[in-house]
């Protein structure tokens, strides 16, 4: 029996005047995954990658009109990844990175014709477990990569498509166990840490580089097994946690920077273990939740 929670996953929307869809949709039923995430891209797709252990990372498309592929395609074979994370850019592409234990980070582009490159490693740290990424108005990449016992690093990747010859430690909080990021229209970006018994805790990234010198409590719930998040066209943020036993809580950001005082709960399904968050174009938000089947 496989000890670590899998099951299929499904997607709710949220309208871009702010109204949660009232059911969600099962889009992939596989019972096998065990981490996901989710891009969006100018063009109003959304990208959704799953992974299955002993199988890789397969891809499922959502078009601009909203039609979900029947099918998803793998991309990349590799049975024994252990976390993903994705982000689109303004320019059209699409990038994966995965992690490997006991080899690092790997990063890959799907071009605006839709084609994969192959995998490039990144980071040589065969200690990390998780990583995350963001996309900017610039077309450059953040990527952040977690290192049980050590914290959390972040290496950058230029428009041009060099990456820094090495990672800048952002967060020294060893106890981190699951990492997000979301770009900001403005520009920046904003970290996301959960640590059991504290809950949730952000850093930003402005454009101009800088990150903050500490992080921010926005959610004290010690419970928290796993969070999302993704910014929208106007300036606003979104952040979804997930909660086993309670399910899905989503708390905004404005354009200011200000932070909901309370989350909402979007999805009382007790069984989710793991979440995406994105945004589109038009305004519109999707989260995703996978239900474990354990």
């Amino acid at each position: 029996v496989n000890p670590v929670p899998h099951g299929p996953l499904w997607d709710r929307g949220r309208s871009a005047a702010g109204g949660w869809n009232s059911s969600a949709t099962k889009i992939d039923a596989n019972t096998a995954i065990t981490d996901v995430a989710a891009a969006s891209l100018p063009d109003g797709s959304m990208h959704v990658f799953a992974l299955v252990p002993g199988s890789g990372v397969w891809h499922r498309v959502r078009s601009s009109a909203g039609v979900w592929a029947s099918s998803a395609t793998r991309i990349d074979e590799n049975g024994t990844i252990c976390s993903i994370a994705a982000c689109g850019l303004p320019n059209g592409t699409l990038h994966l990175m995965t992690v490997v234990p006991g080899y690092g980070a790997y990063h890959r582009v799907r071009s605006t014709a839709g084609s994969w490159g192959g995998a490039a490693r990144i980071d040589e740290n065969g200690g990390i477990t998780g990583v995350s990424a963001a996309g900017l108005a610039d077309n450059s990449v953040q990527v952040q990569t977690l290192v049980p016992g050590y914290g959390v690093w972040s290496r950058g990747r230029s428009a041009s498509g060099a990456w820094e010859a090495s990672a800048t430690k952002i967060d020294q909080n060893t106890h981190i166990t699951k990492i997000s990021a979301a770009s900001l229209a403005g520009g920046g970006m904003q970290f996301f840490g959960v640590v059991p018994d504290s809950g949730v805790w952000t850093r930003g990234r402005s454009a101009a580089d800088g990150w903050d010198a500490n992080a921010l409590q926005i959610d004290a719930n010690g419970g928290i097994d796993a969070v999302s998040a993704a910014g929208l066209p106007n300036g606003t943020l979104q952040v979804n946690v997930a909660v086993l036993g309670s399910g899905i809580w989503s708390r905004g950001r404005s354009a200011s920077g200000d932070w909901q005082s309370s989350a909402t709960r979007i999805d009382t399904n007790t069984k989710i273990f793991e979440t995406y968050t994105a945004g589109l174009a038009d305004g519109t938000l999707h989260v995703g939740g996978l239900v474990n089947v354990v």
